[in-house]
């Protein structure tokens, strides 16, 4: 076992089929993801269970986890005669972020897995659903895919004899975080590969992210075959793939269970909203006088529907990742039909009992998948009806709005018609003053002069001249002091109202937003 042509992988592979793989692309793709994948050259911590036939599997055997890459190498190139399986455990570098984490491998060590084991380049297309990830992404990409090399391809497939096999898939499960109260669970996957070489007996694994209850599994399995279980395991390859079904299948049920109650309780409000009454009352209102009882009302917004669309979002996940699950499941049932068609001298039984099991995890698929179907079209249900009962409260706000600008017309309505009469009223009174007006200036004149005759500026005096007696106005001194009084009060009065009339016209002017032009008049 060499690890030599590693950079080319997979060109450099014994059986790379340029018409089925395109290298390049391989090869590019594991370079472009080298930091949201890998971790940086040196920094590693990889597991490796090494099982033996007529070994006895002792209760503290666990994988040796390899952290120096010089080591990592040495045991990579080493083989025993006698192994039934090798395992390698790729790990999140970040364990707490399990599902975006980058594989705590680096790239170059990766290569050389793969090349010292001649796997697959499809095996590239499922690793990289893992590492860095903004989002949940490649949720629907799934699926199997294998290849089967026969010994002698020409003879009818009962005589055929296998020289090896590869098989690899993602499997999705879900499994408690224990981090987000809100979302208690995540879904996960683990890519499932192994590569069975006949002439050996013995198998190669590699298991991507695998959980802890994965791993514990696969302890009791190899603890608990005897001698005699472990040469029939030897010869039957595909048993255990039943331990990655059997573990994803687990917690479906209880996952559906709480997205139920989730779906519930965000929708709950339009369910039990009080559609056709006006008023919303309040939570805390007093309860109705004479029955004791609460009016109790529930809010309903439009950020309920989305939330509700992020809840079917997520649920349409759920039904890609079971979709994804029933087509690896049928792949790996024909495979094993394929296999029992195949000279590997396996008794039918053997396989029988895979398909069975294989059979029970499409079945319960299809449960979970009707579920789920079910779950949607409530979701839908709810969805519409959020939008109906957000409808009907617009229709209700409008209905009040509509009433109020009545309302408000009315009292418009009613405001003119008393500005009408006002004015009428001011009308009358304009032409009353305009009477009154004309009938004091057409008196004025002769006010005037009655006045200005009356006073003492001006004086009738009798004299004889030529023995007629005649009288002479004479203008008497106090026309002086008249003048001298009146015109400085007139003056003084005339600037009093100019002063007067332009301070308010700018006080005017600043509340209507004009200004004054030098006049005093506003444009």
């Amino acid at each position: 076992m060499t690890d030599s042509g590693w950079e080319q992988y997979p060109k450099r592979l014994r059986n790379y089929d340029p018409l089925r793989e395109d290298g390049n692309s391989y090869d590019a793709r594991l370079t472009m993801d080298n930091r949201r994948l890998f971790t940086e050259k040196g920094s590693m911590s990889v597991d490796i269970l090494d099982v033996n036939r007529d070994e006895f599997f002792a209760d503290d055997k666990r994988p040796e986890t390899f952290e120096d890459p010089e080591k990592f190498e040495a045991r990579l190139t080493t083989s025993s005669a006698n192994r039934e399986s090798r395992l390698y455990y790729l790990k999140a570098a970040s364990p707490k972020v399990l599902s975006r984490s980058r594989l705590h491998i680096p790239q170059e060590t990766l290569r050389k897995i793969l090349t010292v084991h001649q796997v697959m380049p499809g095996f590239v297309d499922f690793l990289q659903a893992f590492g860095r990830k903004a989002s949940s992404t490649d949720t629907g990409y799934g699926g199997c895919k294998r290849r089967i090399e026969y010994t002698s391809p020409n003879k009818p497939e009962k005589q055929r004899n296998i020289d090896y096999y590869e098989i690899c898939y993602n499997i999705k499960y879900v499994e408690k975080n224990y981090r987000l109260p809100d979302e208690p669970w995540s879904i996960r996957q683990t890519c499932v590969y192994q590569k069975y070489e006949y002439s050996k007996k013995s198998s190669t694994w590699i298991l991507v992210q695998p959980s802890g209850q994965v791993q514990g599994r696969i302890q009791e399995v190899f603890k608990a075959r005897t001698v005699e279980d472990i040469e029939e395991s030897v010869h039957n390859p595909l048993d255990l793939h039943l331990v990655f079904l059997s573990a994803a299948a687990e917690n479906w049920r209880w996952y559906y269970n709480s997205l139920e109650e989730a779906l519930v309780e965000m929708t709950q409000n339009a369910l039990y909203s009080s559609v056709g009454i006006r008023e919303t009352v309040s939570l805390r209102a007093p309860p109705t006088p004479g029955t004791g009882k609460f009016d109790i009302d529930f809010e309903v917004e439009f950020k309920d529907v989305q939330n509700l669309q992020k809840f079917e979002e997520k649920v349409q996940n759920l039904l890609l990742a079971l979709e994804t699950n029933r087509d690896t499941i049928t792949t790996l049932q024909k495979h094993n039909h394929q296999l029992q068609r195949c000279s590997l001298e396996l008794e039918d039984h053997i396989f029988t009992v895979v398909d069975d099991s294989l059979d029970t995890y499409l079945v319960e698929l299809a449960i979970h998948k009707r579920n789920i179907q079910a779950l949607l079209h409530r979701i839908r249900g709810r969805s519409r009806l959020l939008y109906n009962v957000l409808d009907f409260r617009n229709a209700e706000t409008a209905h009040r709005h509509g009433q109020k600008n009545v309302d408000f017309a009315e009292l418009g309505r009613r405001d003119s018609d008393l500005m009408m009469k006002m004015t009428k009223v001011a009308t009358r009174e304009a032409a009353a003053v305009k009477i009154v007006t004309f009938v004091t200036l057409f008196y004025l004149p002769a006010t005037f002069v009655a006045t200005f005759l009356s006073a003492n500026c001006v004086n009738f005096v009798e004299e004889t001249i030529d023995g007629r007696l005649v009288q002479r106005m004479v203008i008497s001194k106090d026309l002086i002091l008249f003048a001298a009084i009146t015109v400085p009060l007139m003056c003084i009065t005339l600037s009093i109202w100019f002063i007067w009339n332009r301070t308010e016209a700018n006080r005017v002017g600043e509340e209507i937003g004009e200004r004054p032009r030098a006049s005093g008049h506003y444009s």
